[in-house]
């Protein structure tokens, strides 16, 4: 099933951010990919996104608080962290964020949270598709 959203891949890897682009290019979503926080304010002032994917160095190392930012500018964006295994929950209780996800070599996973979190965020646009199309975990 293809799905019209559009997705904010916010990962300071290059590979790990190439590698869910391309996942998620091929089943139809438009991606936008972000290295760092100053890209996503770029990103954020240039349109309006469905969903963020924001890997959770990003708020650690980033050049300003990201998260503040996006709540300020975008409150009703929902965010998925994405994290390493065994790394600590310290971002704020922000309740854009729907999820939080492992970084693992299934990119399922994270296509299956991501469809799940744009189900409960955006249910018309998939009552007009027909079914939800969730992956093999």
């Amino acid at each position: 099933m293809k799905y019209s959203f559009k997705l904010l891949i916010a990962e300071r890897n290059r590979h790990i951010r190439t590698f869910i682009q391309r996942e998620f290019v091929a089943e139809g979503f438009e991606v936008f990919p972000a290295k760092d926080s100053i890209e996503i304010y770029k990103l954020l002032q240039e349109k309006d996104y469905h969903l963020l994917i924001l890997d959770e160095e990003i708020i650690k190392v980033g050049v300003f608080p990201v998260l503040d930012y996006i709540y300020k500018v975008k409150p009703s964006l929902p965010i998925i962290l994405y994290v390493f295994q065994g790394q600590t929950q310290d971002e704020k209780d922000i309740p854009q964020i729907k999820a939080r996800i492992e970084k693992s070599g299934n990119p399922n996973r994270l296509k299956t949270c991501v469809i799940k979190v744009l189900f409960e965020c955006y249910p018309l646009q998939f009552q007009e598709k027909g079914n939800l199309n969730i992956y093999e975990q």
